[in-house]
């Protein structure tokens, strides 16, 4: 069955003419770690059955350097092309991480982590754990940031742009009033649409996007999740 997913995963790369594949993973605290390698690379069969070494030392939260080699192995299934990348020929592949020793999981990847979570909880007698996460962040005009002056920026947070010389002032949304403002208020809803579209293109399911209460503060939030190790 997972030959199937290692053949699908070469057809994408092939047909795609994917060049470059980035291999991610989480650390302990949640920080993307990244590395990338020639998809011709994937084409081949070692790097299924035995993935890549590299110093996990290096990654906070994970070994001590009197045990440093570990290993990261590619999960077929989670192979994506990011055509936003560099041409549209770069694809990434999710990781699973492993203890050189027995080639086991390691207990401190997040994801095995998760699948072990959904190992427990069947285990309690319940069918399934879903999980429903809120992405929210600040998106800021660039004309609107301020180069160097920190006075500057926390006038923006609450809500009042820097008026450009020779300009009038602009009304924009004032803090803790901007839940659900609508457009042309809310000026970043075509942004939001294009990156909900980058997720769901990812496999996400997007539930809905709004804006939230602060000034340039943004929400998207997914549906839940029936399966967090496969969502990445």
């Amino acid at each position: 069955m997972y030959q199937k997913e290692v053949e699908k995963a070469k057809k994408l790369l092939r047909d795609r003419n994917i060049k470059w594949v980035q291999g991610h993973f989480v650390d302990i605290i949640g920080n993307l770690r990244v590395f990338s390698m020639p998809a011709k690379t994937y084409l081949e069969n070692a790097i299924w059955k035995e993935g890549v070494g590299f110093d996990g030392s290096s990654v906070k939260g994970f070994v001590t350097v009197e045990h440093s080699d570990m290993i990261a192995l590619p999960d077929a299934k989670t192979m994506l092309p990011l055509p936003w990348l560099y041409g549209g020929d770069v694809a990434r592949v999710v990781m699973d991480i492993l203890n050189v020793d027995d080639y086991d999981y390691f207990s401190g990847d997040p994801r095995h982590i998760a699948r072990r979570a959904m190992q427990l909880i069947k285990s309690m007698g319940y069918d399934k754990i879903e999980l429903s996460p809120e992405l929210e962040f600040y998106a800021f005009k660039k004309s609107a940031l301020p180069e160097s002056d920190e006075s500057e920026l926390k006038i923006l947070m609450h809500g009042e742009e820097p008026i450009p010389k020779g300009k009038h002032p602009v009304l924009g949304i004032k803090e803790k009033e901007g839940y659900f403002a609508a457009p042309p208020i809310d000026s970043a809803e075509s942004f939001r649409n294009m990156l909900s579209e980058a997720l769901i293109y990812s496999g996400m399911n997007v539930k809905y996007h709004h804006h939230e209460g602060g000034a340039w503060q943004q929400e998207i939030e997914i549906k839940s999740l029936p399966n967090p190790v496969e969502a990445g």
